[in-house]
C-alpha cells in the first residue's frame, strides 16, 4: 500500500496534507525517515512512525467489547458516550462499524469491525447467526414455550412483524438464555411483552459461539483472534 493512501485513510488529513507531512519529514518506517509519499509499505509489518507516534493498521480486524449500560451502540451521539468514546485513538482511526447493536439499558458483548464483508455475514437475518442474551423479568417465566414458537411484535415502523422461533433455556424462575437470529428494534424485549412479561435487565452473552471474554469488565475490549472468528458462524450441536 502506498504510504500517502495509508495515512490519509487514518484520517491524518487529506491526501495533500498527508503528503506534506510525508515530505517535511515527519514519517519514518522501520526506522528509516521517508520523504516519499509513494513509498509502498506493509502496514501491517512496519513500524510506522508520524512525528514519533506510531500508527496501527490491520485490514481485517474485529474488537470485542463488553459493552456497559448506558452507552450507546453507536459510531457518534453529541452529548453521548458511545461505544466508540471507550476505544484508544488507534482503533477510532480504523473506521469501525457495528455489528449487532444493544439497547442503551442493555450490556454484554459487542462486535466492531472494518471488515464489509464480515459485517453482513453477522448482521443478515438470512445467515442465522444466533445472538444469546441474559435476561432478567420482572415476572416469573411461565410461558417461555410461546417465544420458542414465534410470536408477533411491532417493529421499528410499529409494524406488526412475526419472530423466527427463538431457543430458550430457563435459569430460575426470573432468568432465562435467549437465543434469537434476528435484530429487530427491542426486538428481545417486546418479545417478553408478548407473553405478558417485563425485562428489567439484559446481556449478550455470545454471538454463535463466540463467547463474552469473562475477563471483560464491562467498558472493556481486546481484540478477536482469527482463530476465534469461525465461532461466530458455528452452531451449537446440542440445540
Amino acid at each position: 500500500m502506498r504510504l500517502d493512501k495509508l495515512i490519509a485513510h487514518l484520517g491524518y488529513g487529506t491526501r495533500k496534507e498527508v503528503r506534506q507531512l510525508i515530505t517535511t519529514g515527519s514519517v519514518m518506517v522501520s526506522g528509516v525517515l521517508c520523504k516519499d509519499p509513494g513509498s509502498e509499505v506493509r502496514p501491517e509489518s512496519d513500524d510506522i512512525l508520524i512525528r514519533g507516534t506510531p500508527i496501527y493498521y490491520k485490514e481485517h480486524l474485529v474488537i470485542m467489547m463488553h459493552k456497559p449500560v448506558e452507552v450507546l451502540s453507536s459510531t457518534h451521539e453529541p452529548g453521548e458516550t458511545t461505544v466508540m468514546d471507550l476505544l484508544d485513538e488507534r482503533f477510532k482511526r480504523m473506521k469501525l462499524s457495528i455489528a449487532g447493536r444493544l439497547d442503551k439499558d442493555a450490556s454484554g458483548l459487542i462486535l466492531l469491525t472494518n471488515d464489509g464483508g464480515l459485517l453482513h455475514r453477522i448482521i443478515a437475518p438470512n445467515k442465522n447467526v444466533y445472538k444469546y442474551y441474559e435476561v432478567r423479568t420482572e415476572f416469573p417465566i411461565k410461558n417461555g414455550h410461546r417465544l420458542e414458537q414465534g410470536v408477533q411484535i411491532l417493529d421499528a415502523r410499529n409494524q406488526p412483524f412475526q419472530t423466527r422461533p427463538a431457543r430458550i433455556e430457563i435459569i430460575d424462575e426470573h432468568t432465562c438464555i435467549i437465543a434469537i437470529s434476528e435484530g429487530k428494534y427491542h426486538q428481545v424485549k417486546r418479545m417478553f411483552l408478548a407473553i405478558d412479561n417485563h425485562v428489567i435487565a439484559l446481556k449478550r452473552i455470545a454471538i454463535g459461539m463466540l463467547q463474552l471474554d469473562p475477563l471483560l469488565e464491562a467498558g472493556a475490549y481486546r481484540e478477536v483472534l482469527d482463530s476465534e472468528i469461525p465461532l461466530i458462524f458455528a452452531s451449537d450441536s446440542a440445540q
